[in-house]
């Protein structure tokens, strides 16, 4: 009797980390990347917008690197 109460002591946890292992091999793993992002700018002089502005006429860095602006 004590054999099977020791031998299920052990086992149990066995078979509980290997059912996590089991969980965490089928949760599926999604990359993800951006190749765009929307930066909105109020821009203003003396308290009015400026409206006339392009995409010219703005300048943004990333990691120290000029990124294009569309």
């Amino acid at each position: 009797m004590w054999t099977r109460v020791a031998l299920l002591g052990v086992l149990a946890p066995a078979v509980l980390v290997a059912q996590d292992q089991a969980r965490d091999e089928q949760q599926p793993r999604f990359r993800a990347g951006a190749n765009l992002v929307r930066v909105d700018a109020y821009v203003s002089k003396d308290d009015v917008a400026l409206t006339d502005l392009t995409a010219a006429d703005f300048a943004v860095y990333e990691d120290d690197q000029l990124q294009t602006v569309e």
